[in-house]
């Protein structure tokens, strides 16, 4: 009664997948904030679903399984869950990856890998449980695989692969040819190994959480020292549930030569005879738990939704300067307009376009805003430097400016020795008024031939 109602619990989670993903092609066809939380809500509901699914498809009773079935078993599983990811090919990449740990969990324990560690267990507990003979568990597997050859018959063209085939002729005419998968079936892997002390501060949180979002397709493996605990900033990210622990894995020893690299061993099994001393030997080390871990969907959410603010912010600031660009920026003292005026006027007979606060600035305008965005979009700054700029605290605000943007800086003396300029204006190549016009000449008429 126990191995029946184990099966029978699993032919049920395996109708509620169907009825989820059933679900969520649904949810897909809808817009909106309220789709983003059902979908959020669906992917949940499925997770829970196969991790009931996979704590009865794991128990022993279940894996009770004659030789004869393994191979097909094994088969099964692997087209089976290739036919449910693939139904749920319009979820985006990070959805998937949300989902898809828990169906590989479900794939590893229906292949079965520790029926042959733990035969004797089994067979005991086969005795215990009265199942004998061949036609009981026939009748027991054929109920499990019904739904599975279900879904196969419906799914049966999605769950093929897309492939490439590649020939070439040789030099004796013959052909060859290689089928391959195609690339949008190929994505490449990078692993990055953490230690405690890699997120000791806020800051290294920060740099790890970018990492991840940044990089997708990086697979991190944290790995402590057993009940050693973890970062405390990583610690409080995961209760926070801005970080994943998708698995913990045991038995993990570091490398005698390599600082970051851990290689899986399984564990020795008591009063099993030829064991290799070099394993013995490993058993006195010290071992080691690996944490993978991810960005939750919601961490990932909000980091997009700042990314995406921060390139608006961007866009927008560049389209301010791409709008006040100017080949001129004419800083120049109010009492001292008549000159300014005709050195702009000068400027615009040589198709040079100029920035004077008075005639460029419209009602209304951010006076400050505006001399920012004209500064930060000149290719140059002229400065009329005379006894009423020296004194006018504008005029210095605006070179100073200009000097901590490094932009090209031409002071244009008018009534004005360079002795009574600021030093650090000196140090630029400077120009009487009387000889502005010819400067003006000999660079626009230039650049425009």
């Amino acid at each position: 009664m126990e191995l029946t109602s184990c099966c029978k619990k699993t032919e049920v989670g395996m109708d509620s997948v169907k009825e989820i993903i059933v679900n969520i092609e649904k949810i897909l066809e809808q817009k909106g904030y309220g789709a983003d939380r059902q979908l959020e809500e669906a992917i949940s509901q499925i997770n829970v679903r196969l991790r009931d699914l996979n704590a009865f498809s794991g128990t022993q009773p279940l894996s009770l399984r004659r030789a004869e079935y393994e191979k097909d078993i094994e088969n099964r599983c692997d087209i089976f869950l290739s036919v449910v990811k693939e139904s749920a090919q319009n979820l985006n990449a990070q959805q998937r990856r949300d989902l898809f740990p828990a169906l590989n969990d479900l794939a590893r324990r229906w292949l079965g890998q520790r029926i042959n560690a733990h035969q004797k267990e089994l067979d005991a507990l086969a005795a215990r449980l009265g199942v004998h003979g061949p036609k009981i568990q026939d009748s027991i597997c054929n109920r499990v695989f019904a739904y599975i050859d279900a879904e196969l018959q419906r799914f049966s063209e999605i769950s093929k692969t897309p492939t490439v085939k590649f020939s070439t002729t040789l030099g004796d005419g013959t052909t060859k040819t290689i089928e391959l998968p195609a690339p949008s079936s190929m994505k490449a892997i990078r692993f990055v190994t953490l230690l405690p002390g890699d997120i000791a501060t806020e800051q290294d949180l920060v740099e790890t959480t970018l990492k991840m979002f940044n990089g997708p397709e990086v697979e991190v493996g944290y790995y402590t020292e057993y009940q050693q605990p973890i970062d405390k900033p990583l610690e409080e990210a995961i209760k926070r549930g801005d970080i994943l622990v998708l698995k913990e894995e045991n038995y993990y020893y570091k490398h005698s030569r390599h600082e970051r690299v851990f290689i899986q061993i399984s564990p020795l099994i008591p009063g099993s005879e030829d064991i290799p001393e070099w394993k013995k030997e490993l058993e006195k080390t010290t071992p080691f738990v690996k944490r993978t871990i991810s960005l939750s969907e919601r961490k990932k959410r909000e980091l997009e939704i700042y990314q995406k603010i921060e390139m608006e912010e961007f866009i927008r600031e560049q389209r301010k300067v791409a709008k006040n660009s100017y080949e001129v920026f004419l800083s120049y003292s109010e009492k001292d307009s008549s000159i300014a005026n005709t050195i702009r006027d000068e400027l615009q007979q040589e198709d040079a376009r100029v920035f004077m606060a008075q005639k460029s600035l419209e009602p209304g305008d951010d006076f400050a805003e505006k001399i920012k965005l004209a500064l930060r979009g000149s290719a140059e700054v002229w400065v009329i430097m005379s006894p009423n700029s020296l004194n006018s605290e504008w005029v210095a605000t605006e070179w100073g400016a200009a000097w901590i943007l490094d932009k090209k800086i031409i002071p244009i003396l008018h009534r004005c020795d360079v002795s009574q300029i600021p030093e650090r204006l000196r140090r630029f190549h400077c120009v009487d008024t009387l000889n502005v016009g010819a400067m003006i000449k000999e660079r626009f008429t230039a650049a425009k031939d």
